[in-house]
């Protein structure tokens, strides 16, 4: 109904909703990232080259809050969410080939707390929304670096990443390529993108 414009009777309803859509949405999304990864292979074939080319992609991870220089030390940061992408940069189109969400915020536990229970996320009764426990780093991009290329790693002939661009702090590269290189049997080269490097894309 919310794709006609049909507007959702409240916010409850909406929440409601979306818990009951939720996994299905999450499963579509990751079956069209797999199709995504298959268009960059018939690609890599029309222009020629074996599926099996090497190819460069992009990867980025944003938060909710900004971090700041709390990235990876401490487990009190202003971040509760923080969404990790890698893109692919072979079509004009550059489609997100995979994708991690990190979250601390469950509102189940939150309850269950007030109520003098317990609640750890996540993994307590009833429903938790969240994947990470409230001590973890949101800010460990080496983590979902390689939960993105297990993503990859579950096709049957997964796409090679032979040049990763990143930004200048070197996590998300370290945890992915540690983990794709032992699928693909390549270690991706690194690249900075132009803002790391200080240079103006504009000019």
């Amino acid at each position: 109904m919310r794709t006609v414009s049909h507007p959702a009777p409240s916010r409850t309803d909406m929440q409601r909703q979306s818990n009951e859509c939720g996994e299905m949405l999450v499963n579509m999304n990751r079956e069209d990232m797999k199709q995504q990864r298959q268009i960059v292979k018939q690609a890599l074939e029309r222009s020629g080259f074996p599926t099996d080319t090497p190819i460069p992609a992009e990867c980025d991870t944003r938060y909710n809050n900004p971090l700041f220089g709390s990235r990876t030390w401490t487990p009190f940061q202003p971040g509760t969410q923080a969404t990790t992408t890698i893109v692919e940069n072979v079509t004009a189109r550059k489609k997100i080939i995979a994708v991690h969400d990190a979250n601390k915020l469950c509102k189940t536990a939150s309850y269950l707390r007030s109520t003098g229970e317990n609640a750890i996320c996540p993994g307590h009764q009833g429903h938790c929304s969240a994947n990470l426990k409230p001590w973890d780093s949101i800010g460990n991009e080496e983590l979902y670096g390689e939960l993105l290329a297990d993503q990859l790693a579950e096709d049957e002939q997964p796409l090679v990443i032979g040049q990763l661009t990143t930004d200048g702090d070197s996590h998300a590269y370290r945890g992915f390529s540690k983990k794709h290189s032992e699928v693909v049997n390549l270690t991706p080269g690194k690249l900075a993108r132009s803002k790391t490097l200080g240079v103006n894309p504009i000019a």
